[in-house]
């Protein structure tokens, strides 16, 4: 042998040493294909609502749904045999939920689907309904063909600094803005115990006095509104 051989051999064994030590996740031949917005992701990834960006975030209390279809591109028939969510620590249950593929809505009902060798396909709504701000996940898992698995990881952001909480510990100003946020509410929700849960889209409102006075606003004058009601508790800090 010569010594430009022995020297390609020597390259090739480094090479394919180094190689063996790097950890290496192949899709399964049987797996299903995912696609989202007409993007293919493979088991394990992670898909971000909404677009899947990183930085994009929704205003609390409001929804992104996002369509996931499962295609059978291999060669042989497949059975998805369930569909199911589980959320991450500190995710509400209707922070991510499963809805049919359909025009009017309604939840998706668990069912074995069987997908035709090479073409097959079926899919599903995943409902993204943020109640506190900041990063929010779950996990897809696609069981199929009997015994085997695929995770799709899902995450979201909730818009500003909003908090999921029971009344009688936050002033007004944290939950619709101050003079230097200047924001005004886009919805409001009141519980039997009084709590209030209040997300904010709108640059507009001016200044807020305290419980029982009057919220300014920036497009025409003072408008009078008792808060009062809403308590136990739920007003300025004391």
């Amino acid at each position: 042998m010569g010594v430009r051989a022995a020297l390609s051999l020597l390259v090739s064994a480094l090479v394919l040493g180094a190689v063996s030590h790097v950890p290496v996740v192949a899709q399964a031949a049987d797996a299903p294909t995912i696609l989202i917005e007409g993007k293919e992701f493979k088991s394990g990834d992670r898909y971000w609502i909404p677009m899947n960006s990183e930085t994009n975030s929704i205003p609390l209390f409001s929804e992104n749904v996002q369509v996931i279809s499962i295609y059978n591109k291999t060669g042989a028939e497949m059975k998805v045999n369930s569909i199911r969510l589980a959320h991450g620590a500190g995710v509400m249950d209707e922070e991510f939920t499963l809805l049919a593929n359909q025009i009017k809505r309604a939840p998706y009902e668990s069912a074995e689907v069987a997908l035709e060798a090479s073409k097959g396909n079926t899919a599903v709504k995943i409902r993204f309904f943020p109640v506190q701000a900041g990063e929010r996940i779950s996990t897809l898992t696609i069981t199929y063909n009997t015994d085997k698995t695929f995770e799709l990881k899902l995450a979201g952001r909730g818009m500003g600094a909003g908090k999921f909480f029971s009344g009688g510990n936050e002033t007004l100003h944290k939950l619709l803005g101050a003079d230097a946020t200047d924001e005004i509410t886009g919805s409001a929700v009141a519980d039997k115990a009084g709590n209030i849960y209040v997300t904010g889209n709108v640059t507009q409102l001016k200044k807020i006095d305290p419980i029982g006075a009057r919220i300014t606003g920036s497009g025409g004058p003072a408008v009078e509104r008792r808060l009062s009601r809403l308590e136990p508790g739920f007003g300025p800090e004391r």
